[in-house]
């Protein structure tokens, strides 16, 4: 792992053992930009970074990884935006219902009455439908959208989240106040 930073550790005040948390989880699973790479790579062969093997505190590099993995982004419901395959085949299976339905009635009703029967289900289901995208949709979009708020807010502190190897603490420059890694989720 190459840990060396710009920022100062508050705790044992040196800059060579400090590195992004963002960037941390990042060199674990292999997921660093090229420029990222070309980055820690010149500050490696400048002096300005160092390998370290293992953090001190016990944990490894992997279980600091999976501490300081962001969660995933939310996803808006399939049922809010559907596609047209999902429109298409939902229509489908509600004219499959229908017609399932008025056939099983159809041996329990007398055929003037069936009809009647019949525009009345399909009324039902189709406002069923209706409701649900329109006023569930809108439920769901404005969760989604404070859901995404406090997601974008996270992100932002995660990536202003500095690790310092040699004291195994967490810190948001410029506070000089400090966590263990396993607190970072009160960071954020």
């Amino acid at each position: 792992m190459i840990v060396g930073g710009d920022i100062t550790c508050p705790r044992c005040q040196n800059k060579d053992s400090t590195q992004r948390v963002s960037l941390i989880a990042k060199q674990v699973d292999g997921t660093l930009s090229p420029q990222e790479v070309e980055s820690l790579m010149d500050r490696l062969n400048s002096g300005e970074a160092q390998q370290w093997n293992k953090p001190n505190g016990g944990a490894t590099w992997e279980q600091l990884e999976k501490t300081f993995r962001f969660r995933p982004k939310p996803r808006l419901p399939w049922w809010v935006n559907p596609s047209a395959s999902t429109i298409r085949f939902g229509g489908f299976a509600i004219v499959v219902g229908i017609l399932a339905l008025l056939y099983f009635l159809s041996s329990l009703i007398p055929p003037p009455v069936l009809g009647l029967l019949a525009f009345l289900i399909l009324l039902f289901f189709l406002s069923l439908v209706g409701y649900q995208f329109s006023v569930g949709a809108g439920k769901a979009r404005r969760a989604y959208e404070a859901e995404m708020v406090a997601w974008s807010n996270a992100r932002t502190n995660w990536t202003r989240t500095w690790y310092c190897a040699r004291d195994n603490v967490i810190f948001v420059p410029p506070s000089l106040q400090t966590f263990a890694p396993d607190k970072i989720s009160t960071l954020l």
